[in-house]
């Protein structure tokens, strides 16, 4: 009975069609909403594009050297913990980069 029910002629079928039709159909769908949608974007002159990319620059720049000093200031503290206070542990950048590179033997790194 649901057989004949489905056969009407009055009733439309639910297609949907093949499979990469429908994919085509969507991704055309979507690549068209985009570029609509892009349309819609105030974009910045190049005066202001040049003044927000030198304001992230400083930002960065700050942050960099903020970021260099309390690595100094941890390097410094580690070695008055490992070295003690009388065995000299103020040490030069050229002997902290000897030590770093003294860390490398034959291209593997030795812990």
């Amino acid at each position: 009975m649901a057989n004949n029910e489905a056969a009407k002629p009055g009733r439309p079928k639910n297609k949907k069609g093949n499979v990469f039709v429908r994919m085509g159909k969507w991704i055309a769908r979507w690549f068209k909403e985009m570029v609509s949608e892009l349309k819609k974007v105030t974009w910045p002159t190049f005066a202001e594009a040049l003044k927000k990319t030198g304001v992230v620059l400083l930002v960065v720049f700050l942050f960099l050297i903020v970021l260099m000093g309390f690595d100094q200031l941890l390097k410094l503290l580690y070695d008055l913990l490992v070295r003690g206070l009388g065995m000299g542990a103020t040490s030069s950048a050229v002997s902290g980069a000897g030590s770093l590179f003294s860390l490398f033997k034959g291209g593997a790194l030795w812990l």
